[in-house]
């Protein structure tokens, strides 16, 4: 799992913060992963999917 301490260490545009935080909220603690497609992700945001 990512140690969130470590972000403020990384430079990521305030897009790709919110994305990787949502991530990291849906993410299962014991296998680090998120159950969200592609399609969702832009609904969980708010945003628009890219064509």
């Amino acid at each position: 799992m990512i140690d969130v301490r470590l972000l403020a260490l990384v430079d990521v545009s305030t897009a790709g913060r919110r994305v990787l935080d949502q991530l990291l909220y849906l993410s299962d603690p014991e296998t680090g992963t998120a159950a969200i497609s592609q399609n969702e992700m832009p609904r969980e945001l708010g945003a628009s999917k890219p064509p």
